[in-house]
């Protein structure tokens, strides 16, 4: 009997040990000079396969191999945080209305859509998670890029220490890039210690047809611990291509 104790303890540890493992190679990738890695990185919870940031979405992403999932909060009228990309429930939910108008309770009782959800699409039996309950199902198997993460820094960065997440997560927002800089380089502000290494990380949104975007970026690269990753937008097909070259 303590020979089979002790082997279903070292089945747990080993589980344990390679969840870990594989979150630290993609951290140390992400953090590394190395660029040859190409990260994939499925969005609002592989929508195209289960329910738009769904707890089965996290878990397909999961599943599949991806590297990264791309995640968006949402904060309720009682000051709860969901998944939710829009800011309104009415495309993904059989529910009306902005989140921030309903407390969590009340979103509770609705309904996620198939995939993108939209008019017509069917009612799934999966309700909308919180972000607790989504960071919960990604812990120690895969990097979790939080989208709108930089409109409430504090509070989900409460959320993230609170389960001992730090290293997964990937802070993503395009509120105030400058400000954000300037909060990089002089070492105040919310982000102040994101940057650090072993610390979670920020992913700035930049648009590729804004005004003054080479320097823009010129001041993130400067930074001591310039951003890892960029996610650039283009809103036409049309637009030139980056011109800086960064030091990634």
């Amino acid at each position: 009997m303590k020979r089979l104790i002790l082997a279903a303890v070292l089945s747990v540890l080993s589980l344990i040990a390679s969840a870990e493992t594989r979150v630290d190679r993609l951290r140390a990738l992400l953090d590394g000079p190395d660029r040859n890695h190409v990260f994939v990185v499925l969005h609002r919870g592989a929508w195209r396969e289960y329910p738009e940031n769904s707890i089965s979405g996290i878990r397909g992403a999961i599943a599949m191999g991806a590297d990264m999932i791309e995640i968006d909060a949402s904060r309720t009228k009682d000051g709860r945080f969901v998944l939710n990309h829009d800011n309104k429930l009415d495309r993904v939910t059989n529910g009306r209305g902005a989140v921030a108008d309903h407390t969590l309770a009340e979103i509770r009782e609705l309904y996620l859509k198939e995939l993108s959800g939209g008019e017509g699409a069917k009612l799934t039996s999966e309700r909308v998670p919180t972000l607790e309950e989504a960071l919960e199902a990604a812990r120690g198997q895969i990097l979790v890029n939080i989208d709108r993460s930089g409109v409430w820094p504090e509070e989900i960065a409460a959320i993230v220490k609170k389960l001992g997440m730090e290293k997964q997560i990937v802070y993503k927002s395009g509120c105030s890039v400058l400000g954000i800089t300037r909060d990089f380089a002089s070492g105040k502000g919310p982000f102040a210690d994101v940057a650090k290494p072993g610390s979670y990380l920020f992913m700035p949104i930049v648009h590729a047809d804004a005004k003054g975007l080479d320097d823009v970026l010129a001041a993130w690269d400067a930074l001591k611990y310039p951003p890892n990753a960029y996610e650039i937008c283009w809103n036409k097909p049309d637009e030139p291509f980056l011109r800086l070259e960064l030091k990634l």
